[in-house]
């Protein structure tokens, strides 16, 4: 889960510092997860026949996928619609809520593996990334209430995401790494598909200059795609919840890689405290023990 927060993190400062010319929020996204799927597709392929011929098809357009598809699109749309409001950072800040809300989904859909404790754990990993990003919400106007209010959904969105990823019967059935690569495939066409409408209609009268293209291809071909099937390894193994609150560490990578690979200053006062803060979030929210984290995924 740590290595995929990292990955996020690079896909992060690889946008945020590109020259991108002309090119809607929209349309980068599009052009992100295409790049994931031109790479996961054949490469997904390639494994999965090498396992052996099987008498299961390649792909199957099963419900629970549709629903992965939908809310990752939906999840994607709002952010981006949300920072043509507010700030990327506010965005990114508001959109951490995710923890929050992925515990109140277990809670009243799966209340065993849930305990009041996790709560104290999801709010000190959102109070760590408030002290890193908090700043500029003083005011209140109508821009940064609409911001506010789709980053809000959004962070909805990926927690629904993370639930029914963590839940899905066949996304938890024994696989090898080509079934895993087919299935994170599968879902991230499924976004695209879903996205790609809203992508079409913003497309920009020129292209990108080609080391952007470049750079994109980079973030969504390698980046996008071992971010998620990172994540989607993790969710077989720990509880959505805790999945979920270790991407708080996604805000902390994103400015050490900033500082490390461009020579921005981030450390600070903030930036520490934020960090012990998330630490101690994800403390409180793991499981008490190895057994207890085996016992809720395997609770239906």
């Amino acid at each position: 889960m740590l290595a995929a927060a990292l990955l996020w993190g690079g896909i992060n400062v690889i946008v945020k510092h590109l020259a991108i010319r002309n090119l809607n929020p929209l349309v980068l996204s599009c052009v992100l997860y295409f790049f994931a799927v031109v790479v996961l597709i054949p490469v997904s392929y390639l494994l999965w026949r090498a396992g052996g011929v099987r008498s299961t098809s390649f792909w199957k357009f099963r419900r629970p996928g549709i629903l992965i598809g939908a809310t990752k699109a939906a999840e994607t749309l709002c952010f981006i619609s949300a920072v043509s409001f507010i700030s990327a950072t506010q965005t990114t800040l508001l959109t951490k809520l995710n923890s929050v809300w992925t515990f109140l989904i277990l809670f009243v859909l799966y209340r065993t593996e849930v305990r009041i404790s996790n709560l104290l754990g999801v709010m000190l990993s959102f109070l760590g990334v408030y002290l890193v990003l908090g700043d500029g919400f003083s005011s209140l106007d109508s821009n940064m209430i609409s911001g506010a209010s789709l980053a809000i959904l959004g962070s909805l969105g990926f927690a629904i995401f993370s639930v029914a990823l963590s839940k899905d019967p066949g996304a938890n059935a024994p696989m090898d790494v080509g079934e895993r690569f087919r299935y994170t495939s599968s879902f991230l066409a499924m976004a695209f598909l879903f996205m790609l409408p809203f992508g079409l209609a913003f497309l920009p009268d020129s292209l990108p200059e080609s080391a952007d293209l470049m750079w994109l291809a980079v973030a969504g071909g390698v980046f996008t795609s071992l971010t998620y099937y990172l994540y989607f390894n993790a969710l077989t193994r720990i509880s959505s919840l805790l999945a979920v609150v270790l991407l708080s560490f996604t805000v902390l990578f994103t400015l050490v890689l900033e500082q490390v690979v461009l020579g921005i200053s981030v450390l600070s006062n903030s930036f520490i405290a934020g960090a012990i803060l998330i630490f101690s979030g994800v403390l409180f929210t793991k499981p008490r023990d190895v057994n207890d984290s085996l016992d809720e995924r395997k609770d239906p």
